[in-house]
């Protein structure tokens, strides 16, 4: 329920942003032919545009939408802390 209400507050803040988009300058469009040429390579990456996971038990749902990297050493004390449930 909290990732709910976390990603409706998300929404909601962004909003204002959508009414009113961006009259600035396509920042994409102005990069260098090797800079833009290494960015469109990052969408064959596994995952590029993410993940959606839903998760349903006793009539309740999660929704996690992100990535996420075990390679990460940020993530070893959490998944050393995981890795008896797994």
């Amino acid at each position: 329920m909290r990732v709910v209400l976390a990603l409706s507050l998300i929404l909601a803040l962004n909003a204002p942003a959508h009414a009113n988009p961006c009259q600035g300058r396509n920042l994409i469009k102005a990069l260098p032919p090797a800079d833009l040429s290494a960015l469109r390579a990052l969408a064959e990456v596994p995952f590029a545009k993410g993940n959606l996971w839903q998760a349903h038990k006793d009539g309740q749902e999660m929704i996690l939408v992100g990535t996420y990297h075990l390679a990460d050493p940020r993530f070893d004390d959490i998944l050393a802390t995981l890795d008896p449930i797994s």
